[in-house]
């Protein structure tokens, strides 16, 4: 025998006892990795982060690293992917000036025992800080322990309850003893949450304030800590609410909604795919589903969780016992990419290369695995529009993917408020030319050139005039009630401050954000007009664009207009009839489905008025001015002739003037 073929079968000796001690567990630290690299199972092959080395605090954790009642996938990420560590911050009471809160301390306690006794996090990874321990020394200090151990696999959860504060576009955690005076020394900014870190994967979640206003039973309005400092691969900031939402505490679960959300995501509510792991977007998709049942079923205002996430792959937050009943995983395959849908619509087609793949519902996120490389997903149902997607799928990497449908032009959707309902029209986005061509006749100075304008969102515009009807359900009786036109005819007489009122009401009525910020009736548009959630006025353009419905004639009827295609020239002789307005709808809808563009009452809109377009926005953003500036009008009114009911015709007035014909509709995202 040669030397050749001694060595092949002292490896192939040496391979086969190593196969023998690696199945039966025999093998341990160095010749435990290079086994595992001789002999890599399906799940080892997925994850490329090593498994870390064992130390002496996991000694007490066998029963939690053994994954009985885990499936291989749940194992194998606790083994690959690194340990969990947390730190939980919750506070209700303060030392100096800030509101006592309920239920942010047992918040704390409860997602306590849901990590460490049903997600299996061992409690030597969990610290708790919990009223007066919640100290700015002791969090810092908590923190610096904290990044020590914390290896470049491992995952780090931090979870604050409590109170925050905005001040100088900075915001801040309120601990127990920050004090209001010196807020920047003596709070908890978030760029010392998210600095120094080894690890990959750092998920911070609020349920606190940010604005500094605290409600009793509320928790403020949540902005997501300033985002950005999270920015980075598995970098994960999740908010209990949206910017300018309240975060609600609920009595009857003696918890905060969002807090109660969570906890019942990672005790496996969210493990919706039954692989024993609940990752950061289960997570997420739970609590936003389920905050909709408890704000409906407790009868709070809309609160909707916020996540900013850049991640490469999914992140574990707990490891929950596998349910009874629950079917089997199976075996992955490791030679494709996965797709994760979501959607916070419901049964949309999913098209993929083609080819018809599945249906998404809201409430259960789709998993889909395609061969890795490009792909075109198409994403369809009715009454909306049809919406195409280039992906690259990569092996080992889910990418995440929510659809955002927008409905079709000129869908209706009514709304109720208290005894009334508004009807509203979808309004696409999209590009138009806005202002007057110079043959165009009865064009006045203040009408520029047409310039391209882009509507860069879509939005819900009245389909009518705010009617008599509509203001006595929100207001009480309005003052033209007893003319002879009837609860159905458009509002008159009310100012711009009026119609914002009105506005503001509509957004209290609905659990919504106030759009205006008034003072003693007189109001002005808050800075982030149109990324409001509540009730508000169409700026110019919105108007313009969705007044033209795609055409760029003098009116949407073409270059004529007639008496019976609008009300209007009742005084100066053009039409007969009496000088007062009409029911709304007596005429025929636009190609958006807008009833009375032209005629009936001048409408106000948001932008300050100026005498060109010279410096005005081209995104149909709002056009501001001096604070008592003069608002525009649109649309034309009863009183006036045909050349006043022209798209792009521009009336202006003072936001304080109330006279006949002026009335108003309103609009929101």
């Amino acid at each position: 025998m040669n030397a050749l073929s001694k060595a092949f079968l002292v490896a192939l000796l040496f391979l086969g006892v190593g196969w023998f001690l690696y199945k039966n567990g025999y093998t341990e630290g160095v010749s435990r990795s290079l086994f595992d690299w001789l002999y890599p199972t399906s799940q080892q092959r997925r994850t490329a982060a090593p498994k870390p080395e064992p130390s002496r605090e996991d000694t007490g954790a066998r029963s939690w690293r053994s994954g009985r009642g885990q499936s291989r996938w749940a194992r194998s990420v606790q083994s690959k992917q690194g340990r969990i560590y947390a730190l939980l911050i919750g506070i209700d009471q303060y030392k100096q000036a800030w509101n006592t809160l309920r239920y942010a301390e047992k918040d704390i306690a409860g997602l306590y025992n849901v990590l460490t006794q049903e997600g299996r996090v061992p409690t030597q990874h969990v610290k708790r800080l919990l009223g007066r321990e919640a100290t700015q020394e002791n969090v810092l200090e908590a923190l610096d322990e904290l990044r020590k151990r914390a290896k470049k696999d491992d995952t780090v959860l931090l979870m604050f309850a409590g109170h925050g504060e905005e001040r100088n576009q900075q915001s801040y955690l309120i601990l127990h003893d920050t004090h209001p005076e010196r807020l920047r020394s003596t709070g908890l900014h978030p760029s010392q949450l998210s600095m120094g870190w080894k690890t990959k994967r750092l998920v911070v979640m609020l349920d606190a304030c940010h604005s500094g206003i605290s409600l009793q039973g509320t928790r403020g309005h949540s902005k997501g800590a300033n985002e950005e400092h999270f920015a980075g691969v598995g970098r994960v900031v999740l908010s209990s609410s949206r910017q300018y939402q309240k975060s609600y505490e609920e009595e009857t679960l003696g918890h905060g909604l969002f807090s109660y959300a969570l906890m019942e995501a990672l005790r496996g509510k969210a493990d919706v795919d039954h692989d024993g792991v609940v990752t950061i977007y289960e997570a997420y998709k739970y609590a936003y589903r389920r905050l909709r049942e408890l704000t409906q079923l407790y009868r709070k205002p809309s609160q909707e969780p916020f996540i900013n996430m850049q991640m490469s792959g999914e992140i574990p937050l707990s490891y929950p016992e596998k349910r009874e009943g629950d079917p089997p995983l199976g075996a992955a395959d490791t030679n494709k990419g996965t797709l994760l849908l979501s959607s916070e619509l419901d049964q949309i087609h999913v098209f993929v290369d083609g080819t018809y793949k599945t249906y998404l519902l809201s409430s259960a996120p789709k998993r889909i695995t395609l061969h890795p490389g490009f792909h075109l997903v198409e994403f369809k149902k009715r009454g909306y529009t049809t919406k195409q997607e280039k992906i690259r799928l990569e092996v080992g990497k889910p990418l995440f993917f929510n659809v955002s449908l927008e409905p079709e032009a000129g869908s209706r959707k009514v709304f109720s408020l208290g005894s009334t309902t508004f009807a509203m029209r979808w309004i696409p986005q999209g590009r138009f030319l806005m202002g007057t061509p110079p043959q165009e006749e009865g064009r006045q100075t203040n009408e520029p050139l047409p310039r391209q304008v882009t509507i860069s969102r879509g939005f819900w515009m009245m389909e009518t005039e705010v009617t008599e009807r509509q203001y006595k359900a929100l207001f009480g009786l309005a003052k033209a009630e007893q003319s002879l036109c009837g609860l159905d005819c458009p509002i008159q007489e009310h100012s711009w401050h009026k119609a914002a009122l009105f506005a503001n009401r509509a957004s209290e009525m609905s659990g919504l954000e106030r759009c205006f910020t008034c003072k003693n009736g007189t109001c002005r548009g808050i800075p982030n007009y149109l990324s409001c959630l509540g009730w508000r006025l169409p700026t110019e353009a919105e108007w313009e664009y969705a007044a033209r419905a795609g055409s760029a004639k003098k009116y949407t009827t073409g270059d004529e207009i007639t008496c019976e295609q609008a009300r209007y020239g009742t005084f100066s002789g053009d039409c007969d009839g009496t000088h007062m307005t009409l029911p709304v709808g007596s005429y025929s809808a636009n190609d958006f489905y807008l009833y009375d563009m032209h005629g009936n009452v001048w409408e106000w809109v948001e932008d300050c008025y100026h005498s060109d377009y010279y410096g005005a926005p081209k995104k149909g953003t709002v056009w501001k001015g001096s604070e008592d500036c003069r608002r525009v009008l649109r649309g034309g009114s009863w009183f006036v002739n045909a050349d006043n009911l022209r798209s792009a015709y521009r009336l202006y007035n003072a936001p304080s003037v109330r006279i006949y014909s002026l009335g108003f509709r309103v609009a929101r995202n």
